[in-house]
């Protein structure tokens, strides 16, 4: 626990994380990589700057959080009217985990950590290694790589 805190208190050693995070999240969910993310992304970082400083920063990533699932509240049950299934083949649910745990919560609560103690200047410069980060992954994870892959989620 004392090497996570240490890790918590030195923020500039956790911003490789979020882009790790995010570029395993663009490898897991090709299909909407190149929709989403930098909406959503561009978005929370305006609501960041915008967060009262006396907000828990759990209690606003949860209210963005609840905001988000809100907004795609509709076109979830469209595809269900639709006739889309939810996935429930292992690597499904393993892909989803990851999204969940990984590139939603923990990276935007360590994002949001840098954001405070580095600013939101520093901690935005370490966003370009999401296009560097999403091609390693898919190369290790023995994907070819493609051109989305170079160019990164823009």
């Amino acid at each position: 626990m004392t090497m996570l805190r240490r890790l918590w208190d030195h923020p500039l050693l956790l911003l490789p994380l979020p882009p790790l995070f995010w570029a395993g999240n663009l490898v897991l969910g090709r299909a909407l990589a190149g929709a989403f993310p930098p909406v959503s992304l561009a978005v929370g970082r305006w609501l960041v700057r915008r967060r009262p400083a006396d907000l828990d920063p759990l209690v606003f990533l949860a209210a963005t959080m609840a905001a988000g699932v809100l907004v795609l509240l509709p076109f979830w049950m469209w595809e269900l009217a639709r006739g889309a299934t939810i996935p429930t083949a292992p690597a499904a649910l393993a892909a989803v985990l990851y999204i969940g745990v990984f590139a939603s919560f923990l990276a935007f609560v360590i994002w949001n950590r840098c954001v405070a103690a580095l600013g939101p200047s520093v901690t935005g410069a370490s966003f370009h290694l999401v296009a560097l980060f999403t091609a390693v992954l898919a190369y290790l994870l023995g994907e070819p790589v493609h051109p989305f892959h170079v160019v990164g989620p823009h």
